[in-house]
């Protein structure tokens, strides 16, 4: 999860977060990587961003 404040462009955002979800050497590339992008404006307003990326399991 990530937060930033309101004055940030969220195509910025997404490409940020995006780059940083893809090249962890832990990521399972036969899986999507979800980014979703949520609006708060209780006491400030905020942009909350959750990614949801599979982890590469080596385990046998």
């Amino acid at each position: 999860m990530f937060i930033f404040t309101s004055d940030w462009d969220v195509t910025v955002i997404r490409k940020i977060v995006e780059e940083v979800a893809v090249t962890s050497r832990y990521l399972n590339i036969d899986r999507l990587v979800n980014i979703m992008i949520f609006y708060h404006f209780d006491d400030h307003s905020v942009i909350k961003v959750v990614v949801k990326a599979y982890v590469l399991d080596l385990r046998n």
